[in-house]
């Protein structure tokens, strides 16, 4: 079993990340030269299936805002419609392939939040999910890193709390921002003083 984090269940790997022989024998993942995988031989996540008919939740396992829904691109259609991408610290984690998205670019998630449902959309062979994670401003997967120390952590932290209401100041007056009794007291002093005078 794996990724019993990010799938509910748990699952079985079907792909590991980097140079795979599936890749390789498919030509169906990136062309990244640095990776010396040969060509369109590098996978750049790890790919997790669930038992057969099942369809379970994908789930947050750390913090962070959901930045899109959807990554298309390539011949046969990227992570899917409904690939859900989560900023979290410096990286951007994907999940890939989804059938449904439970989020919408914007919400703020949380651990064990469910994020979507498990499917086969866009370019993939069967029901799974596609767990990727790359640097903040990055859409190739040759500048993925390993998911692995991802599947039970995220970087992100909880959001901040909202800051504490400040104190209603009650009326103000036009003499500097002091209160109009305090303006009417001092113009009443100066009144007294002048009369005493006279």
């Amino acid at each position: 079993m794996a990724g019993e984090t990010i799938v509910q269940g748990g699952g079985t790997v079907t792909q590991a990340y980097g140079c795979t022989a599936w890749g390789l024998a498919n030509r169906s993942e990136w062309n990244c030269p640095n990776r010396s995988c040969g060509p369109f031989g590098f996978h750049a996540g790890i790919d997790i299936a669930a038992a057969p008919g099942a369809r379970p939740y994908l789930t947050a396992v750390g913090y962070g805002r959901v930045m899109q829904i959807g990554r298309l691109g390539g011949y046969c259609g990227g992570l899917g419609p409904n690939a859900i991408g989560i900023i979290s610290g410096p990286w951007v984690i994907w999940y890939g392939h989804a059938s449904v998205a439970l989020v919408r670019g914007g919400d703020q998630v949380v651990p064990g939040q469910a994020l979507g449902r498990m499917g086969s959309l866009g370019c993939s062979t069967g029901n799974h999910v596609h767990f990727e994670v790359l640097p903040i401003g990055s859409s190739s997967g040759c500048d993925s890193v390993n998911p692995a120390p991802f599947l039970s952590s995220w970087p992100g932290r909880p959001p901040a709390p909202p800051p504490a209401p400040t104190p209603d100041p009650g009326p103000v007056g036009t003499a500097a921002g002091s209160p109009a009794w305090a303006y009417l007291l001092g113009a009443g002093a100066l009144l007294a003083l002048a009369a005493r005078k006279g």
